[in-house]
């Protein structure tokens, strides 16, 4: 699979995507507004954003419980030679705040794309679509985001996930809550990408949102496991589902199993990632065989587990 994208250098004050700025009257501000939201949404309708080494990606999310891959995550990813280096938001880091809303909009219409397209085809995934924190938490950012949401008919598309992301350190419940809400009327699939295991929210109300995603911690060996064990009674005190992404080797995959979180992301499945005009055909032969590895996993376990308890039998004899 090829994702190499080209670099090419690109003024970092201008937002990415948007096109070279020209002058304007003030007394055009909605034609402004079309003109930036038309660059950004085509260009993002193609997995990319101008001239930048940014490009649209989507990662499969493993359900742990089930043994299959149905879901895939859209992610921004700057990439070099193929390899995605930076993901998420961090690879708009000289993006303005104000640019950020065009850019979600145009990650939900390059999601949306691409699960229609699998639809079309007969194949069944999930996809989720990224927001940031700063598109919701303003008035206009939201505005346009939920025009966005209504005009695509998002409420009517049960396969599409909102992730509500870059969420800022020593967010509160309350905000968390408000963010949910501004989502609500329209997708019933609502995920919260925390920004660390904050215990602050152990004991708070319901949030409303029917998911979170928590990155796998690296520090020290015994940490992760209390981390993703805090996070899996959590997400069972919101009633919702649980999910650990960058999850980096097999020992954290055991430590995530362990805490049984439901599902989970990572470079420990294999570095799978795939560009929105990937063929159908592609995305479910993948499908399939993630669900054959996650069986033979299991049988391998179930083997595994019989032969020392034979083993533990035998020596009580």
């Amino acid at each position: 699979m090829n994702t190499s994208t080209k670099l090419v250098g690109r003024d970092p004050s201008r937002p990415f995507g948007a096109p070279e700025p020209q002058e304007q009257s003030n007394s055009e501000p909605a034609s402004s507004e079309r003109g930036q939201r038309t660059a950004f949404d085509s260009l993002a309708l193609e997995g990319r954003f101008g001239k930048d080494d940014v490009e649209l990606l989507f990662e499969p999310v493993h359900d742990l419980l089930r043994g299959r891959a149905t879901t895939f995550f859209c992610t921004p990813a700057f990439s070099v030679d193929g390899a995605p280096l930076i993901t998420g938001y961090r690879a708009f880091q000289h993006l303005p705040a104000d640019a950020l809303p065009f850019v979600d909009r145009s990650i939900l219409a390059h999601a949306l794309k691409f699960t229609r397209r699998l639809q079309q085809a007969g194949v069944y995934a999930s996809t989720s679509a990224p927001v940031s924190f700063e598109t919701l938490i303003s008035s206009e950012g939201r505005r346009l985001y939920q025009q966005a949401l209504r005009a695509a008919g998002a409420e009517g598309t049960p396969a599409l996930v909102l992730n509500i992301s870059n969420l800022p350190i020593g967010i509160t419940a309350s905000r968390i809550a408000e963010l949910v809400g501004y989502l609500r009327p329209f997708s019933k699939r609502v995920f919260v990408q925390l920004p660390i295991a904050d215990t602050a929210l152990s004991n708070c109300g319901q949030l409303g949102a029917g998911g979170f995603v928590l990155t796998m911690p690296r520090a020290t060996r015994l940490e992760p496991e209390r981390v993703t064990n805090w996070f899996a009674k959590f997400c069972d005190t919101q009633l919702a589902l649980s999910c650990i992404d960058q999850i980096g080797s097999d020992t954290d995959l055991e430590a995530v199993k362990r805490s049984s979180i439901r599902f989970g992301m990572g470079k420990v499945f294999g570095a799978a990632w795939f560009k929105g005009d990937a063929a159908p055909v592609e995305i479910e032969s993948f499908m399939r065989a993630a669900q054959r590895a996650a069986r033979s996993e299991n049988r391998n376990l179930y083997r595994a587990g019989a032969g020392e308890d034979l083993r533990i039998g035998q020596e009580a004899e």
